[in-house]
């Protein structure tokens, strides 16, 4: 889960730094979609199962609804809070929109990286956590 979080952090790094050198066709992009999107699904795939192993087996049914809200409600904002960041930065003639799109992916790193850090502090709590007997 955490080295997902990695790959996809230095993806989006990676895709970041090819817009802002003027590399941003779909040709010079391709190499870093296709990847980025595979190291989503082996981030969020884990953390369902994570966070459905740590419910009580009669709260797993109320735990997958609550987790799949939550993520939903997470997406759209994000969708929005970025998306709106883009608009603002880019400027009402569209003439920084470059710019904007290397901002939203700094941001987009800094969130992945945050993703690492999360999932090694619930990996160090796991280890830690007593065992029933």
């Amino acid at each position: 889960m955490a080295s997902a979080g990695i790959a996809q952090a230095v993806l989006l790094a990676a895709i970041a730094l090819l817009v802002a050198t003027g590399h941003h066709d779909i040709a010079s992009l391709q190499w870093a979609l296709i990847p980025l999107g595979i190291a989503q699904a082996l981030m969020f795939g884990p953390v369902l199962q994570t966070v459905l192993s740590r419910t009580p087996q009669w709260a797993a049914g109320v735990s997958s609804g609550l987790f799949a809200t939550v993520q939903q409600l997470g997406l759209t904002l994000g969708v929005a809070l970025l998306g709106g960041l883009f608009w603002t930065l880019a400027g009402p003639e569209q003439e920084h929109l470059e710019h904007a799109l290397v901002t939203v992916f700094w941001i987009h790193v800094v969130c992945a990286l945050l993703f690492v850090a999360l999932a090694h502090s619930l990996r160090a709590h796991r280890e830690t956590a007593p065992t029933a007997a």
